[in-house]
């Protein structure tokens, strides 16, 4: 019977938000979650941990708030070492049987557990739950609560230059001002050209989620260059990333 694994996902890797993406000669980008702050003291001394070990590093003097060092998939499979992970394999429904969990994987097979973790956005847990018909156990009042969970898009476009940014401060997050459509830039190479992911603000995703990518592309392109003063000409590749249940 054993443990579930924690991954069981149709995904190529470890790590679920901390999403790296790789363009050109094979070199990283971070397009995920590239900033977190410790919302726990037990979660701050795992972060105190990780910045030991060169994993993480703070973005600010006060160290309140931090980024992966890039590329931001080290820290998940750092924390996969010694765990049985399937990949690339997709859960279609969870149901119960006498004292077990059944996941049933959309390629084939079933997997049997007396516990599960679900981790994907609320929506898709509620849709293999439901598959399942297991909504109706679930207690009282909670399954309004998920229902009523709203998720924020996201777009992140990633950004190969052939010069590199003075522009950016150390920490390699600039953090604009100005209330326009790019919320952050962050600089995902250590040193040569620079390696751009421009995150959308929040409002401004949700607006435009559905309008076509070479549109919402063109106008983050823009106010990434007008931000931190690069020439449009100097981009040599660019790759739009949508999330849909960003936060």
């Amino acid at each position: 019977r054993g443990r579930l694994g924690p991954a069981q996902r149709a995904g190529r890797g470890v790590g679920g938000r901390l999403a790296t993406r790789r363009l050109g000669e094979g070199l990283a980008y971070d397009h995920g979650a590239a900033l977190f702050e410790p919302a726990t003291r037990r979660f701050a001394g795992e972060v105190r941990a990780w910045q030991e070990k060169g994993l993480v590093a703070p973005i600010d003097r006060e160290a309140t708030r931090f980024r992966v060092r890039s590329p931001a998939t080290a820290l998940p499979k750092r924390l996969a070492r010694g765990l049985h992970v399937r990949l690339g394999s997709r859960v279609s429904r969870v149901s119960s049987g006498t004292g077990v969990l059944r996941a049933e994987i959309h390629e084939g097979g079933v997997l049997e557990a007396s516990a599960l973790l679900l981790t994907a956005p609320v929506p898709q847990c509620l849709d293999v739950l439901a598959a399942g018909a297991l909504l109706p156990v679930l207690p009282p009042g909670l399954l309004e609560g998920l229902r009523s969970v709203r998720y924020r898009p996201a777009f992140v476009l990633l950004l190969r230059l052939a010069v590199r940014v003075a522009g950016l401060p150390p920490g390699g997050v600039f953090l604009p001002r100005d209330g326009g459509c790019v919320s952050r830039l962050i600089e995902n190479a250590g040193e040569g050209p620079s390696r751009l992911s421009v995150c959308a603000r929040e409002s401004w995703a949700a607006e435009r989620f559905e309008a076509t990518p070479r549109d919402v592309a063109a106008a983050l392109a823009e106010a990434a260059a007008g931000a931190i003063g690069f020439d449009p000409a100097d981009v040599l590749e660019r790759d739009l990333k949508r999330w849909r249940y960003a936060r």
